[in-house]
């Protein structure tokens, strides 16, 4: 799990879903699916309108998907050539593809347990949490919508730690993890 955690933050290379880039997953991604109860985010059986519905939702970024989620002609076109080029693809591995994008990114690193203060941040759903996190350090709201959600994580995580709030399990001597902490310290990945 730290493994993708920390791939998810330092993957330079966009997945591919039927053919098409998606976005990096972000926080406004995750609140979309789960206003449109998304199988994918709160889980159950993945229809093949779900699936195309979510890859909609996924190559675009929030202010993209606001804009076309309120025009049905232009939301119907783009799924209905999506449906047209998933026929060129085998869709259960397209489906596997998009689902561990989602769920890599929505991984969370195992918090250390008996850390004292650690349940006033453990209340309320971890997306919440970084959202107010996001603001609270100045980003504006369709920046904090936009972000990796792995990015907004790590982010998110760092800060914590050093307000010695909470203390997560790391793999110290994983090169990932040493890729991870040279992006969050603005070194650019080492080795």
């Amino acid at each position: 799990m730290q493994q993708t955690f920390a791939s998810a933050v330092v993957q330079p290379n966009p997945v591919r879903c039927i053919g098409v880039p998606l976005k990096p997953f972000s926080l406004g991604h995750l609140l979309l699916l789960r206003q449109m109860e998304s199988a994918f985010v709160i889980g159950g059986r993945c229809s093949y309108p779900d699936f195309i519905a979510t890859a909609f939702i996924c190559v675009h970024s929030w202010e993209e998907n606001l804009r076309l989620l309120r025009q049905p002609f232009r939301r119907w076109l783009f799924c209905k050539v999506w449906s047209l080029l998933a026929g060129q693809f085998n869709v259960p591995i397209q489906v596997q593809v998009l689902a561990h994008h989602i769920n890599a990114a929505r991984e969370t690193p195992e918090q250390k347990s008996g850390k004292p203060g650690c349940t006033r941040y453990l209340h309320s759903e971890w997306e919440t949490r970084i959202y107010k996190f996001l603001r609270s350090i100045g980003c504006e709201h369709v920046e904090a919508l936009d972000m990796p959600l792995a990015v907004a994580n790590a982010l998110f995580i760092s800060q914590l730690e050093e307000d010695e709030k909470a203390e997560f399990k790391v793999l110290r001597d994983d090169p990932v993890t040493r890729a991870l902490a040279a992006v969050l310290d603005g070194k650019g990945a080492t080795g």
